[in-house]
């Protein structure tokens, strides 16, 4: 599978510390901490067969792409979230057992809690999250992709542009050692700018 164009600039930071499992996960450059999964950015193994659920036949393609190539993302140590098809969560600490967020189990919730958004085509496919905020990422069947939070929401013509424009705003609030101000007012600010974009 085609590698996503916003990866590329992610992999800036990978080196020596990165780690590649047996099955294709990608865990690039790890933190000055000692969490056993402290790395900056970490892409799940590929879903290599996305078996015919409803859930992924509510997905735009290029979601199911992305899938394809990593089955799930976290971006930005933990910052961003993107969701991976996952019918068995575990919570192992070992690299290659370690598993995306489901967005079965999320969307789940989410069709109960936000039962108008779902029946109009959304899926929540990820998260954004600061210290204070939290915004949540959705995919619309027909390509859209909104950033929501509150009474704030940002739509995209597409889930390239749309998570393009959230790496954009993040990256400068990081390093490859990690974030720049440990305050986080830097990210707050940066993820409050996202709905200033239109």
């Amino acid at each position: 599978m085609t590698q996503p164009d916003f990866v590329t600039r992610l992999l800036d930071c990978d080196d020596d510390s990165s780690l590649t499992t047996s099955n294709g996960s990608r865990f690039i450059r790890k933190l000055p901490d000692q969490r056993s999964l402290g790395y900056l950015h970490k892409f799940h193994a590929p879903l290599l067969k996305p078996p015919e659920a409803s859930l992924l036949q509510r997905l735009a393609p290029a979601y199911v792409d992305f899938l394809r190539w990593a089955n799930g993302a976290a971006l930005f140590d933990n910052c961003i979230a993107l969701f991976g098809y996952v019918e068995t969560i575990t919570r192992r600490t070992a690299p290659e057992t370690v598993t995306a967020i489901s967005m079965n189990s999320d969307n789940e919730v989410f069709a109960l809690l936000e039962p108008e958004r779902w029946e109009r085509g959304w899926t929540k496919i990820g998260s954004v999250v600061g210290w204070d905020s939290s915004y949540t990422l959705e995919l619309h069947r027909e390509g859209r992709c909104a950033i929501v939070g509150g009474e704030f929401s940002y739509t995209a013509p597409t889930f390239d542009e749309c998570i393009n424009a959230v790496v954009t705003k993040v990256s400068p609030c990081y390093t490859c050692e990690g974030i720049i101000d440990t305050d986080y007012a830097e990210l707050e600010e940066a993820l409050a700018s996202l709905f200033r974009l239109h």
